[in-house]
């Protein structure tokens, strides 16, 4: 599903954020 990977999308961007 779309949401889905928009989901994933946005943690990922979010975890990245963090990481930095």
């Amino acid at each position: 599903m779309v949401s889905d990977l928009n989901l994933r999308l946005k943690w990922k961007i979010l975890s990245w954020l963090g990481s930095t």
